[in-house]
């Protein structure tokens, strides 16, 4: 059975839960809500056709016209199924701990290659110059295409060349779209056989050693094993995720006081992350969360970051090395703080990061500094 099969079969599989009147009343917070996640799933089984027709049809377009309606069409329509998994989970709950699409490459490109060559292709910022991009169409060979993004920067004209396969994004929307899917009628089938998913102590006690100075790497892969019992399909999510980020930095070395505040922050996340599921089925389940102290210059740099007024500075790029504005925002925090008694050390630290690129201490840096 292919991609689009399965994934047709797996949403008239979860229509067919959501219609169930019994479980609707007890998931979704009103009728309007059933409604969007309904109209959503229908939304995902038009995708499907979109697909199928573009692997059908991309090698035997001939002309530009019959090319660039494919491409548009493609791409505009995975933008809306993203966008249509994300409502399915916010209506449910379930996208507290299934979705996890922007740690896809393939998939976190989409909202940017769309944008640039269909959203909003003009009058894009690009750090300090505005630009825009356009579609080379001499270059759409079959599954390949490229587009142009020109960039004027100190009065000369830049030209980036991007090329992009679109049936390897079509594969990984699949690979997301199929395992968030059936995970999500996991989730519905541990409901209907009133079962408790039972994560957020252990999470708790994972805090508690760490504290203690003991990084159990044990525990965290009992915590995993645990989650894989109750959702065997699901590999790519909010939960896995944050073990990675924790087992990441259990195993860095050298080990500082930054390290140890994100170790503690980011098991933290997992905590609020699974605590907040458990509590949808629990209405009495206790938060406990060991005590901790938030790094001074961690915290104290967050409010100097959000005090800088500057035209393009987003705060939320901070948290996304592949951003095209990342390094940029990045240059422009340690330039002006390097300097600050209050968090030079930091600031130095965080400098050294940087210059390395490892991208998941790029991003564990960046979202305690966006907070």
């Amino acid at each position: 059975m292919n991609d689009w099969d399965i994934n047709n079969k797996t949403i008239e599989e979860l229509i067919t839960v959501i219609d169930n009147k019994e479980l609707s009343y007890l998931v979704f917070k009103n009728k309007f809500k059933y409604q969007m996640a309904h109209t959503s799933c229908e939304t995902l089984k038009n995708m499907n056709l979109v697909t199928k027709k573009y692997r059908e049809s991309y090698s035997h377009m001939k002309t530009n016209e019959d090319k660039i309606s494919l491409l548009f069409s493609i791409l505009q329509g995975l933008f809306v199924a993203i966008d249509s998994l994300y409502t399915i989970g916010k209506t449910t709950t379930t996208n507290k701990i299934f979705l996890n699409v922007n740690q896809n490459q393939e998939l976190r490109q989409i909202k940017h290659i769309r944008n640039d060559v269909v959203g909003h292709p003009s009058y894009r910022y690009f750090s300090d110059s505005i630009g825009f991009s356009t579609l080379d169409l001499d270059h759409i060979n079959d599954n390949i295409f490229t587009y142009l993004t020109y960039k004027n920067k100190k009065g000369k004209i830049i030209v980036e060349e991007n090329k992009v396969d679109l049936l390897k994004v079509i594969d990984s929307y699949y690979y997301e779209s199929n395992n968030i899917l059936k995970s999500t009628l996991q989730f519905f089938d541990l409901r209907n056989r009133d079962e408790d998913i039972d994560i957020a102590s252990m999470v708790s006690l994972l805090s508690f050693r760490f504290i203690d100075g003991n990084l159990d790497d044990e525990l965290l892969t009992k915590i995993e094993n645990q989650y894989y019992g109750y959702f065997p399909d699901n590999k790519t999510n909010r939960l896995l995720w944050r073990t990675k980020n924790i087992r990441f930095l259990f195993e860095y070395k050298p080990r500082n006081e930054y390290i140890d505040h994100l170790t503690i922050v980011e098991i933290y996340k997992l905590y609020s992350l699974v605590y907040q599921v458990e509590k949808e089925r629990n209405k009495k389940l206790p938060f406990k969360f060991v005590k901790y102290t938030k790094n001074k210059e961690f915290r104290t740099l967050s409010r100097k970051i959000k005090n800088i007024k500057k035209n393009n500075f987003k705060i939320n790029i901070l948290h996304d090395s592949r951003h095209p504005l990342y390094y940029e925002h990045m240059d422009l925090i340690i330039s002006r703080f390097r300097k600050d008694k209050n968090v030079k050390n930091l600031v130095a630290w965080i400098k050294e990061q940087v210059e390395i690129g490892n991208p998941d201490m790029l991003y564990l840096i960046g979202s305690e500094l966006k907070n």
